[in-house]
């Protein structure tokens, strides 16, 4: 197999069609890793007590997220409200709004973030319900105790970040992803690290599952039920795109820049 320049364009091309098959597989894989753990979690639940948070399943320094990603906990301590910060450009339901994060203090000293629920808002910053939530103060909790049920997430869902300026991507209280440094910085400002230790902050976000009466919209994030299917799907799609490139490489190979037989029978 002798390569040109276009044989070499279309394999070239088979082979950016068969990595991006094995992605979309890799995904299928992820999403039938979270659909196992949460089937896992449920079935351990049944007949079980939930383990509370900081109590019968306490802080242990250098804990992997991964450990707590999908598992019910109870959280019994004391909420931060001054800590409190909004993730914008978060979607329920094909809606924009904000998810409202307020850190607790647990009974052991140990410190916990809580996704406490999403809360509607318009796209942008330039429109007074951004400009509230810069200020802080909204959607705080309105008991001090916190007396809560919620699952741990080890993805963060991070949104995709357009700039490295720090002042840009945390706009007062409104924030577009989670920065642990900021959040630490943030509890400290409060007065909140008098009543804690700065290196007891559990390494994931809990997502409340539990009513309370502050208006919040609580949904645990969850791939769509044929997330595993789709995303098979397209693999095998990338997949016959780069065995068919790979026919046109070789058929491209065959041809040689060689004058034809009747222009040498001309000659």
């Amino acid at each position: 197999m002798r390569l040109n320049l276009a044989s070499g364009v279309a394999l070239l091309l088979a082979l950016l069609t068969l990595s991006l098959g094995f992605w979309q597989w890799n995904r299928s894989l992820e999403k039938q890793a979270i659909f196992e753990a949460i089937e896992r979690q449920a079935a351990q639940r049944k007949g079980s007590e939930t383990p509370s948070l900081g109590a019968s399943l306490p802080w242990q320094l250098g804990r992997p997220a991964q450990d707590l990603d999908r598992k019910e906990v109870a959280i019994r301590g004391r909420w931060l409200p001054d800590s409190t910060f909004y993730l914008d450009n978060r979607l329920l339901n094909g809606k924009p709004g904000v998810n409202v994060l307020t850190a607790v203090a647990l009974p052991d000293q140990s410190l916990v973030w809580v996704n406490r629920g999403w809360a509607p808002k318009p796209p942008g910053l330039d429109n007074p319900r951004a400009r509230s939530l810069m200020s802080g103060g909204q959607h705080l909790p309105e008991q001090a105790a916190a007396d809560i049920r919620a699952v741990g997430l080890a993805s963060l869902l991070q949104r995709l970040e357009l700039s490295s300026d720090p002042q840009s991507l945390r706009q007062g209280a409104l924030w577009q992803n989670v920065d642990w440094a900021a959040a630490t910085q943030r509890v400290a400002t409060s007065g909140g690290l008098k009543t804690t230790q700065a290196d007891r902050i559990w390494p994931l976000i809990f997502w409340q599952t539990s009513n309370s009466p502050d208006g919040l919209l609580r949904q645990v994030p969850a791939p769509p039920s044929d997330a595993v299917d789709k995303h098979r799907g397209y693999a095998f799609q990338w997949w016959m795109m780069s065995l068919a490139a790979l026919v046109f490489a070789w058929r491209l190979s065959l041809e040689r820049r060689h004058p034809s037989s009747a222009s040498t029978q001309n000659k």
